[in-house]
């Protein structure tokens, strides 16, 4: 693989990340903004109540007068509804915080999953030059070695097998020169006298 395909796979790679990431980004804000909308509807369900209070307290004013005793039990609600709105407001603010935790946990999960990816590529790169060398080698076994240790052991066997004939031959000739040396030794003491 020459550099500019490597670079250019690289590339490619680094681009579908982004791409991931902007996709995950872009869930999380529309989960996000699913929730801002909901709490916005909770708001103007508040405000509604308000605007609903609000004409209670005109009404309240016209009959101020007459209704002194009923002002002070309207008082009694507003300070149950300011204190609901301050559970509210914590509510909120442990929502907020708990946003804050999630995102933190989906980044966390994001960098182990983009390490995972990584080696995952490193590992895909790994088996793939292993598969290359052992192609290599299985390559060069079939079609080099293979063949040359076929033409080596038909050689030995050939060998072997004209060595076995003339071992034969050998030995008959060895007897032959027993006799013949037997023979000579006879002539010559023969000879000698």
């Amino acid at each position: 693989m020459t550099n500019e395909a490597l670079l250019q796979e690289l590339q490619l790679f680094i681009g579908n990340a982004f791409k991931q990431f902007f996709q995950l980004t872009d869930e999380r804000f529309q989960s996000i903004d699913k929730r801002f909308q909901s709490i916005d509807e909770r708001f103007q369900s508040i405000d509604e109540r308000f605007q609903s209070i609000d004409e209670r307290f005109q009404s309240i004013d016209e009959h101020l007068q007459v209704v002194d005793e009923h002002l002070q039990v309207v008082d009694e609600h507003l300070q149950s509804i300011d204190e609901h709105f301050q559970v509210v407001d914590e509510h909120l603010q442990s929502i907020d915080e708990h946003f804050q935790v999630v995102d933190e946990h989906l980044q966390s999960i994001d960098n182990r999953l983009d390490d995972l990816y990584t080696r995952f590529r490193q590992l895909e790169n790994n088996v793939d030059k292993l598969t290359k060398t052992v192609n290599q080698h299985t390559h060069k076994i079939d079609h080099e070695i293979l063949p040359l240790l076929n033409e080596i052991s038909s050689c030995y066997l050939s060998t072997y097998q004209r060595y076995q004939t003339r071992t034969d031959q050998i030995d008959q000739i060895q007897n032959d020169v027993d006799a013949l040396k037997t023979v000579v030794t006879e002539h010559s003491k023969k000879l000698a006298l």
